[in-house]
């Protein structure tokens, strides 16, 4: 652990562990329920930032070794991924001093745009334009939303919420979740259920796309998401231990058995 002075006081810094990572950038600060404590991410989203962006800046610098034939060193700290990850909390805050805050599902600017309970189980409504806020509105049949000064438009409904929220829950409480997906559907409003994770992994989409499966005898899990027309019938294969494929590559550079044999006698590889 390194002590660091920060703004007068001094902060420990641990090693970068996903939850340390998620509580210094503020994203913890953002999730939850509106009046519950802070809460992690349900997934290591501070270590896959992290990799993420160390994936991306490798690949940029070996496109630039292509073009320039000079290597790169890429820096990447997954602090720094975490906050870029905040994209328009970190935004608000810095160009019109915004305070952003824990709201549960809904989303900070735009409205309604949220999980709603239903007859049964909930659904998320993503409202991103006028038009679809009318079709939504008409839908579960209350259009005379719209037409209300304090919810004329998505900076409207967002800043009056508490207001227009009631409204909402009333209306989605009188149907079940199945029923207004496929009404939501015809409507061209986008809409979607609040899957638990083994609904989730039961989803047709994924089995259509073959996202999870066995990879190698080493177990079941999922896929990485990326599909390439050259690769229709790339295999995964799991995480290589260490050093396993050294001489493998050593070889492919020209390099002797012997000179291999010596290396390792060394202890360079």
């Amino acid at each position: 652990m390194r002590r660091f002075l920060v703004s007068g006081r001094v902060a420990l810094i641990a090693a970068a562990f996903d939850a340390v990572v998620q509580a210094m950038s503020g994203m913890m600060s953002i999730t939850g329920e509106e009046n519950g404590p802070p809460a992690r991410v349900g997934a290591s989203i501070g270590d896959i930032g992290g990799s993420l962006f160390a994936a991306v800046g490798i690949l940029a610098a070996l496109t630039n070794r292509s073009n320039t034939g000079r290597g790169s060193h890429v820096d990447v700290a997954m602090f720094d991924c975490q906050i870029a990850i905040l994209e328009n909390a970190i935004a608000r805050f810095v160009n019109a001093g915004d305070q952003p805050r824990r709201l549960g599902s809904r989303h900070p600017l735009i409205a309604p745009f949220q999980a709603f309970p239903t007859k049964d189980d909930p659904i998320v409504v993503c409202v991103d334009t006028e038009v679809q806020c009318h079709r939504f509105c008409e839908t579960i049949g209350r259009s005379d939303l719209v037409q209300r000064t304090s919810f004329r438009d998505s900076n409207e409904r967002a800043h009056h919420h508490a207001e227009l929220e009631p409204e909402l829950v009333a209306a989605l409480a009188k149907r079940s979740r199945d029923d207004w997906l496929t009404a939501f559907a015809a409507a061209d409003v986008p809409a979607g259920p609040v899957n638990e994770i083994a609904a989730a992994v039961d989803d047709p989409q994924l089995r259509a796309r073959d996202m999870i499966g066995d990879v190698e005898g080493s177990g079941v899990f999922v896929r990485q998401p990326a599909r390439f027309s050259t690769y229709s019938n790339m295999r995964e294969r799991p995480a290589p231990s260490l050093g396993e494929h050294t001489e493998t590559i050593l070889r492919e550079y020209g390099y002797s058995v012997d000179e291999i044999l010596a290396m390792r006698a060394d202890g360079a590889i």
